[in-house]
């Protein structure tokens, strides 16, 4: 329940600027793209994935931006859920849409919240031996959507007044799964995902 309390949080706080756009957005607002590329971690039907996520979000004011994110994980699995897969994997990839609202920041570092809602889709394939590699062909797919909230931070890595300013980032979001699952439990698609990173802003002034 704590979990859709800071959905419904995140909402009516995206929504409450969205509102107020007169005096929230600013006409000086320098309009540069930011790309997000991070490597992460999450727990899936109790099973860790590794995996990367990319973000290109577009600044809609000084504190809120709004883009796509797209992400895929993998990982070995130890259940092969009933299929008697000698050597099961998972996969996951997600796309979708997402809002970050910076709530504090200065020169050096920024703190924000962000909403990511999209479709997740779980696969289970048959494991080459060294767990790298997968068959092409899913033994099954779940498919799922999503909502997850979470919080990022930001250090500058390089000078500020640099052409493409490089950001070490680090994030944490929390997945609220909706849907029916195939070969699992949708209650455990729902976890934790943990990233780090770079982001690069003005790549495509």
């Amino acid at each position: 329940m704590r979990y859709f309390y800071l959905i419904l949080l995140l909402c009516i706080t995206t929504q409450s600027f969205g509102q107020d756009a007169e005096n929230y957005f600013s006409q000086n607002t320098e309009r540069e793209i930011a790309a997000d590329f991070l490597l992460g971690q999450t727990r899936l039907y109790h099973e860790t994935l590794y995996g990367i996520q990319v973000e290109a979000k577009y600044p809609l004011s000084e504190k809120l931006s709004s883009g796509i994110l797209a992400g895929f994980a993998w990982g070995s699995s130890f259940n092969d859920f009933g299929f008697g897969l000698p050597n099961p994997m998972l996969s996951m990839v997600q796309v979708g849409w997402i809002n970050e609202l910076k709530i504090a920041q200065t020169k050096r570092w920024e703190l924000g919240v962000n909403l990511h809602s999209g479709l997740m889709s779980v696969q289970l394939n048959e494991g080459i031996v060294g767990g790298f590699f997968v068959d092409d062909t899913p033994i099954a797919i779940d498919y799922y959507f999503v909502l997850e909230p979470g919080v990022t931070a930001k250090i500058l890595l390089t000078k500020p007044d640099a052409k493409h300013p490089v950001y070490w980032t680090t994030q944490l979001k929390y997945r609220k799964a909706f849907g029916n699952s195939n070969f699992s439990y949708r209650q455990e698609a729902e976890n934790f995902w943990f990233g780090t990173g770079v982001t690069i802003k003005g790549l495509w002034d």
